[in-house]
């Protein structure tokens, strides 16, 4: 499922991130980009806390 998850991702992300350069400014890429990232580094320490837990 990791792999999927991943895989689908990175397909995905360069389009998602070259369609709103162009459409937008590359602030607001940038800011999109950054709060993913964010996110999945807020996932990433909430799962390793909770695998500390149990």
């Amino acid at each position: 499922m990791y792999t999927v998850i991943l895989f689908a991702g990175t397909s995905v992300a360069p389009i998602i991130s070259v369609y709103f350069m162009k459409t937008g400014s590359f602030t607001v890429a940038f800011i999109l980009l950054a709060t993913t990232l964010s996110i999945g580094l807020v996932s990433a320490i909430m799962i390793k806390i909770q695998t500390k837990k149990s």
